[in-house]
């Protein structure tokens, strides 16, 4: 018989000798009451000269040591994407439609400059008839386009690039010239455009096709331009109004964001290509880290491994691009390379920035301490 059962059984034999002796008095002798007394010393002198048995210690390292490994691998693995909010001053962006989409709306131009034409159609104007040029047929003279408004007195000229709808996977890059309130519009289209470039005009505009003479053209009422792409790659050189903003249509589906322009240096040698940050200021929101905020600087880098969402606005004003997104990204950092610091949030700050995961994990490591801490008592005093 164990030490333990020997202490229960001079209990239970205590209690039945005390409800004994409630009940009948004179049943209980002496006898009874000194073997009980000799056994209770037996545990006593038994607990006292017996070794001592030391507390178990591993469950205690082996908790320390797990939790210290699952604190470090949330404070050091990050999470594979997050969401993000971009809030952007620009020189130059890029990005890829991620289904098809119409870009623009009515666009109100001063001039406009096309480039790797096929074919162009003029409407009829005032003394001439309708007239089509084909680009294989006078010597590139559709290869370049630049059609500009000749306003003279109080006759007002009109020039309009209507909607356009580019299709999925057309690679949209925006930037600004070195002209003043002119922006460099470059689409490449995953397959050559069926779809021409449309342009609205009234009054007197003015043409300088590649190849042939400029002519000026008077359009009494308002006629339609139509531009055909002889090349999956199109680029527009767009001269916005004085004191004007020009807004594309929002919700643009945009992947693939770069902020980044090559500069590149001739060398008598060689020849130098830079990476530029297009960054002129900006903000950052980590919106999973309760909207936390990072402060971009001019010409600061900010790059995405993947990054898919959709544009909130996208606006021309002041010789600046302003970018407005909301989308979520993975392999976001900033810096360069011998600086380059990681803004993806480790699942530590994941974790610490959703109250209801935080509680509950508090209140399942509370209940099993207090479900450890019967089971011991149940175990010591059973």
């Amino acid at each position: 018989m164990s030490i333990q059962q020997l202490r229960k059984f001079v209990h239970t034999e205590a209690e039945k000798l005390s409800k004994t002796a409630f009940e009948q008095p004179d049943a209980v002798n002496d006898e009874q009451v000194e073997r009980l007394e000799r056994l209770a010393h037996i545990v006593t002198l038994s607990e006292k000269t017996g070794p001592k048995i030391k507390p178990k210690r591993w469950p205690t390292i082996v908790i320390m040591a797990a939790t210290t490994l699952v604190v470090s691998a949330l404070l050091f693995f990050r999470v594979p994407t997050t969401d993000v909010e971009l809030d952007l001053t620009l020189s130059e962006v890029q990005f890829r439609l991620s289904k098809e989409a119409p870009v623009t709306n009515v666009t109100v131009l001063t001039a406009l400059g096309i480039s790797e034409l096929k074919e162009i159609r003029l409407p009829r104007s005032r003394g001439q008839s309708a007239q089509t040029y084909q680009a294989a047929d006078y010597q590139d003279i559709g290869s370049a386009l630049r059609v500009s408004t000749v306003n003279a007195g109080n006759a007002q000229s009109t020039l309009t690039l209507t909607t356009l709808l580019l299709p999925a996977g057309t690679l949209v890059k925006l930037s600004r010239t070195e002209i003043s309130h002119q922006y460099r519009l470059l689409l490449a289209f995953p397959e050559l455009p069926t779809r021409p470039v449309e342009l609205s005009v009234k009054g007197r505009i003015h043409l300088a096709p590649s190849g042939a003479p400029a002519a000026e053209y008077q359009f009494s009422i308002p006629g339609m331009i139509q531009l055909f792409p002889a090349s999956n790659q199109l680029t527009l050189d767009l001269t916005l109004p004085e004191q004007t903003a020009t807004e594309f249509l929002p919700n643009l589906p945009a992947k693939q964001l770069h902020f980044v322009r090559f500069d590149q240096f001739m060398g008598t040698t060689d020849t130098l290509i830079r990476e530029v940050s297009t960054i002129l200021s900006g903000k950052l929101y980590l919106t999973e880290l309760n909207n936390k905020e990072y402060a971009l600087r001019t010409s600061e880098r900010l790059q995405f491994a993947t990054s898919f969402g959709s544009t909130r606005s996208l606006a021309l004003q002041d010789d600046e691009i302003h970018l407005q997104f909301h989308g979520t990204a993975s392999g976001m950092t900033t810096g360069w390379e011998e600086n380059r610091q990681n803004l993806m949030p480790n699942w530590l700050e994941w974790v610490a920035a959703r109250p209801g995961l935080m509680l509950l994990w508090s209140q399942t490591v509370s209940l099993s301490l207090l479900l450890l801490g019967i089971w011991r008592w149940w175990k010591t005093t059973g």
